[in-house]
């Protein structure tokens, strides 16, 4: 069953940002599917799961999805999540995974599982990211946003 989300259309744009409210609060089963191709030289973009469509005050962020690109800042995918009430980012996770390439598609699928959230680019899987803390009512995640040097085709949510 696919929840109403999706931009496809005939032509797809060649958007570099997305900010799409769900209809509903993300559930253990729920997806959401990005598919898009990296930007040419980048440094990195990211892929939210958050709880409103606000980027300022910082809103809480249950899955921070950053693949990184530049050396210094470590080569690989980084995951993190922003903790409203603590006002703080979470410890950071470095996956070391070249799954994402400059100039190439991809699609990445996030599931929500019951403990976190299980990571897939390409239909290999990449990593499970399991939840920091208990759920609060501001920790649903109910709004995708998608960020950075890379190019956005289309974003789906659906029941896996």
């Amino acid at each position: 069953m696919e929840l109403p989300l999706s931009r496809t259309t005939e032509d797809p744009p060649m958007d570099s940002s997305f900010i799409g409210r769900l209809a509903g609060p993300l559930e253990p089963g729920d997806y959401v599917e990005v598919l898009g191709r990296v930007k040419l030289l980048p440094h990195s973009f990211y892929v939210n799961l958050q709880h409103g469509c606000n980027i300022w005050p910082h809103p809480s962020i249950s899955l921070h999805v950053n693949p990184r690109f530049k050396t210094g800042a470590g080569v690989g995918v980084a995951l993190n999540s922003w903790f409203h009430h603590k006002k703080r980012w979470g410890r950071e996770e470095l996956v070391r995974s070249t799954a994402f390439r400059p100039g190439r598609e991809f699609t990445l699928r996030i599931v929500q599982l019951d403990d976190g959230f299980q990571l897939r680019v390409d239909d290999k899987d990449l990593t499970v990211f399991k939840y920091r803390s208990e759920l609060k009512e501001e920790d649903i995640v109910d709004t995708v946003v998608v960020q950075g040097d890379v190019f956005i085709h289309d974003v789906t949510v659906g029941k896996s």
